[in-house]
């Protein structure tokens, strides 16, 4: 691999970890966003169903009231105050799950602070008629026995209900939105990174090739010259052992000429002492060679 490929190797490897970063990061927030939508929903539901449960127990203390007003049954004024009750402790239950949003709190205190009016003007009327004074307790509460500050109260109840049916609506949108972009993000980061593994794992395939061919050619050079080396060592043996051959010859024809007028140096040299001794080894009388 050249050195100028490197530094765009390393960049390939750093954007291709940013990519799997950035889609794990995505799917993360997907996960969240996915957990988020839920937690609203199900907020928004014990809202819905803690108002439905309040306005339930309002209408119920106004049948009450308005049978004990009507028939002076005291078994209605048990009834009603056991409504009141519930109704009190449902409201004040409203005012907690709304603490965290201002828009909400400030809806529950609405429908509270109306319910209690009502409730004070029902309690005057019912302390009249336990005083004997029924005439003016229903003169208080009108011919409709208060039934216009119910209507009220539902109508706030309901309208406060359908403001959060829609924001719950526009809040699902935009989460869905924001999903579905996450999810393009998450997918375009995974396919990124495994372009660029593809590309990586194509060099460094191509890389280790060269790699093996040029190991393989240096094994096929070393090979050739093993062989060179045993066929040079092979002919020098060869010449070794003609020249041994040629210097036992020559000891054999000194010997066999009576009188050696040769004489072995201890080099590998002889003088030579005789004509036809220096003319059996190519020299002239007087001369000096070296045997091979």
């Amino acid at each position: 691999m050249n050195l100028s490929q490197r530094p765009l190797r390393g960049l390939a490897i750093i954007l291709s970890l940013g990519l799997i970063i950035g889609s794990a990061a995505s799917t993360i927030i997907l996960a969240r966003s996915f957990n988020n939508q839920i937690d609203d929903v199900i907020a928004t539901y014990r809202v819905r169903e803690q108002a439905y449960s309040s306005l339930a127990l309002l209408n119920e203390a106004h049948s009450n009231q308005r049978g004990f007003l009507l028939t002076q049954d005291t078994g209605f004024l048990d009834l009603y105050k056991n409504a009141t009750a519930r109704l009190t402790e449902s409201l004040n239950t409203l005012g907690e799950m709304t603490k965290g949003n201002a828009r909400q709190q400030a809806m529950a205190t609405r429908i509270h602070d109306l319910a209690k009016e009502k409730q004070a003007a029902v309690e005057a009327a019912i302390a009249l008629s336990l005083s004997g004074k029924r005439a003016d307790a229903l003169a208080s509460l009108g011919p409709t026995f208060g039934i216009g500050q119910l209507d009220e109260i539902n109508k706030t109840v309901n309208s406060f209900l359908g403001e959060e049916d829609r924001r719950l609506v526009d809040r699902n949108i935009a989460m869905n939105s924001m999903r579905s972009w996450l999810t393009i993000a998450s997918v375009s980061s995974l396919g990124g990174a495994l372009i660029l593994a593809y590309i990586l794992a194509s060099r460094t395939r191509r890389y280790v090739r060269r790699l093996a061919e040029g190991q393989s050619v240096l094994l096929s050079e070393k090979s050739v010259l093993e062989e060179m080396v045993r066929d040079r060592t092979s002919e020098l043996e060869k010449a070794m052992l003609v020249a041994t051959r040629e210097r036992e010859r020559v000891e054999t024809l000194l010997q066999d000429s009576g009188s050696p007028h040769w004489k072995f140096t201890g080099h590998g040299f002889f003088s030579a002492r005789h004509s036809d001794a220096g003319r059996v080894l190519g020299r002239n009388p007087g001369g000096a060679r070296s045997c091979p």
